[in-house]
């Protein structure tokens, strides 16, 4: 059995259904599906910086997230933003390697990338991925619930959010840009409702907007 093959065995034994009692509640975590642990190892693998010997592709699960770990910057020319955006093009650090995975069928099952992560909520009912890189790791963090969410965005004080806020701000994310009536209709609530999640969003630096006024009918929330 092959490396990826063994993690995503061992995922599943790890990953039971559990409890969640943040915030005096009980709640079920939902799973995580195997299938993505396997293909996001399988991507650290090919595209990992082999030229440093001190660091390995490392997995770590908790409660809240799941996070993948591997050496190297984000590959040119795409950037940090392209990636959290999930916007990034396809690159490969070890082409080689990348074909010879081709070749055994190991990049076809499930197919994880930027299409894969932007529609975790929608395919899955899980928040989205959370792409970050801290010297000399790329970092890709699967929250398991709203709570590892907040916990992810360590620079970013989402804690001050709802709920309905955070989901909110995923929704964002997904689709790149939306307008104010969008967002009431995409959450079925009220227009000032949706003014207010959006300014406090945009309060906290998580979107801004696409410049245009505010009272035009072109005006749109982007992530910043």
């Amino acid at each position: 059995m092959l490396i990826p093959d063994q993690v995503k065995e061992w995922a599943r034994k790890v990953i039971p259904e559990s409890m969640d009692r943040s915030d005096f509640t009980r709640e079920k975590v939902s799973h995580f599906p195997p299938d993505v642990i396997r293909e996001a190892i399988i991507n650290a693998i090919i595209h990992r910086d082999y030229g440093n010997r001190r660091t390995k592709v490392e997995l770590e699960i908790t409660p809240e997230k799941i996070e993948v770990r591997s050496p190297g910057e984000p590959i040119s020319p795409n950037t940090l933003k392209d990636l959290q955006n999930f916007t990034a093009i396809s690159q490969t650090r070890n082409p080689e390697l990348a074909y010879i995975f081709n070749i055994m069928r190991l990049m076809e099952e499930t197919g994880v990338g930027m299409e894969t992560y932007r529609t975790m909520r929608e395919k899955y009912d899980l928040p989205l991925p959370i792409i970050t890189y801290k010297n000399p790791n790329l970092i890709v963090t699967f929250p398991r619930t709203l709570r590892g969410v907040k916990e992810s965005y360590s620079d970013k004080d989402l804690g001050t959010l709802t709920d309905p806020q955070i989901k909110g701000f995923e929704w964002i994310k997904a689709q790149g840009e939306v307008s104010t009536r969008e967002y009431s209709a995409h959450f079925n609530i009220g227009y000032k409702t949706a003014q207010r999640h959006l300014a406090k969003i945009k309060e906290l630096g998580l979107i801004t907007d696409n410049g245009e006024d505010i009272n035009s009918p072109n005006y749109r929330y982007v992530i910043a």
